[in-house]
């Protein structure tokens, strides 16, 4: 008991000793303490001399409280896309994260601040009130990291044209996406692909009714 040091009176954080418990935690003595707010805890003496514990808990509480309080955008679509930007980057796990993290995309670390990515959005063309998919992230070099250098707002049919998997096809004195080629023709984009992996001619591909095409498959032409 030589090395016993009486806490009693002292304050840690917001605890204040009161007196010595009559129990221990493994070799510890524990002391009876009163939080600021009025609640009586039982506080191990080592955790209270290194800071573990500084409260009954209500400073922790309040702790994530102020946290979650910091931009108070967690509910909005824009914080949606921050966190799945970061999630594809960063979770091997995710869906899709092959295409970027996998591939060494990663985010700017002045984006890992929501408020700074919110900051270059609401800068850089994000509309809020937009619908659908007519405002979306898009990387200008679709090699290139998230950063504000290499990113933008833009519609889903840019963002398609843009995506590194997007095969150029040319016809009628035109080179154009396929997503573009969809656009003009009203003809879906995953059909074209189909007709042109299946061999067909490009114009045709590009010209032929969805009927007729569901006719030349039918008829196994």
């Amino acid at each position: 008991m030589s090395n016993f040091i009486d806490l009693t009176g002292q304050k840690f954080g917001g605890l204040t000793v009161l007196s010595k418990a009559n129990k221990k935690q493994g070799h510890n003595i524990v002391w009876l303490c009163q939080c600021d707010c009025g609640n009586i805890k039982e506080v191990a003496g080592v955790h209270l001399r290194s800071g573990r514990i500084k409260s009954c808990g209500c400073l922790r509480g309040e702790e994530i409280s102020e946290k979650n309080k910091t931009h108070g955008k967690s509910q909005t679509r824009l914080y949606g896309v921050w966190v799945k930007m970061k999630h594809r980057c960063n979770n091997s796990m995710a869906t899709g994260y092959k295409n970027y993290g996998g591939r060494g995309i990663k985010v700017c670390e002045e984006w890992n601040d929501f408020e700074k990515f919110y900051n270059w959005a609401m800068n850089s063309g994000y509309d809020e009130n937009a619908e659908g998919r007519s405002c979306t992230l898009d990387r200008i070099d679709v090699n290139g990291n998230y950063c504000p250098e290499n990113c933008r707002w833009v519609d889903a049919t840019v963002q398609a044209n843009n995506c590194r998997s997007n095969r150029l096809i040319k016809a009628f004195g035109k080179e154009m996406t396929v997503a573009q080629w969809s656009k003009l023709t009203g003809i879906d984009d995953s059909t074209l692909r189909k007709r042109l992996d299946k061999g067909w001619n490009v114009e045709d591909s590009l010209t032929t009714p969805p009927r007729q095409y569901n006719q030349r498959v039918n008829n196994n032409e």
